[in-house]
């Protein structure tokens, strides 16, 4: 890798940004943060080795940049967790209401429908 894109398919400079404007596949023209401990984040190619820590862990930086890269996946990895969890209380606390509000529409048509078979009954006595 010399940093300067030679092909035009891009295939001379794998997992740089020298390349970013001439390749026109998406997988070839991306990066892929692992990001462990956190969600793995796809990045284009022209967002590597920018000086800018895309990556939680400064995976997409290389030498000093990399150096000053925070490593924040566990506490990223430990916010999106958290946010899926209240999410996923959030729904479960909406299906309990709903359930209530469904048994409490079916009573409703059932007493209703009863009321309405009595009164048919008593239109047949008089």
């Amino acid at each position: 890798n010399d940093d300067y894109c030679d092909c035009t398919t891009g295939e001379d400079e794998p997992e740089t940004g020298a390349c970013s404007g001439a390749v026109h596949d998406p997988v070839a023209s991306t990066f892929l943060c692992p990001n462990k401990g956190s969600v793995a984040k796809k990045l284009y190619l022209s967002r590597v080795n920018d000086g800018i820590c895309d990556c939680c862990d400064g995976s997409d930086e290389l030498g000093a940049a990399l150096a000053n890269c925070p490593k924040s996946c566990a506490e990223e990895g430990a916010r999106l967790m958290a946010e899926a969890e209240d999410r996923k209380q959030k729904a479960l606390s909406g299906l309990s209401r709903q359930a209530g509000v469904v048994a409490e529409g079916e009573a409703t048509l059932r007493r209703l429908r009863e009321e309405l078979a009595s009164s048919e009954a008593k239109k047949t006595w008089d």
